[in-house]
């Protein structure tokens, strides 16, 4: 989901939690692959990016690589 996409009532992200897998299965390292996360993040926010919080969870639920838990303000 865009920021856009989340509609006019909704002010700027003032936070980001994001949470991945320890393993990279591209590399089979123990580490997420923060480059590629940060680059994504720079398209999304590219000027005043909201604070952030990289979590890296050894076992994941999900078939999915990552989530990304969004905090925002309604404009008043």
């Amino acid at each position: 989901m865009s920021p856009q996409s989340i509609g006019p009532d909704v002010g700027p992200p003032l936070s980001l939690s994001r949470y991945a897998r320890s393993q990279n299965e591209t590399t089979q390292t123990l580490r997420p692959d923060f480059a590629a996360v940060n680059t994504v993040y720079a398209r999304y926010f590219p000027k005043n990016p909201p604070a952030r919080i990289f979590v890296c969870v050894v076992a994941w639920p999900g078939p999915f690589a990552i989530e990304i838990d969004c905090v925002a303000a309604r404009d008043a």
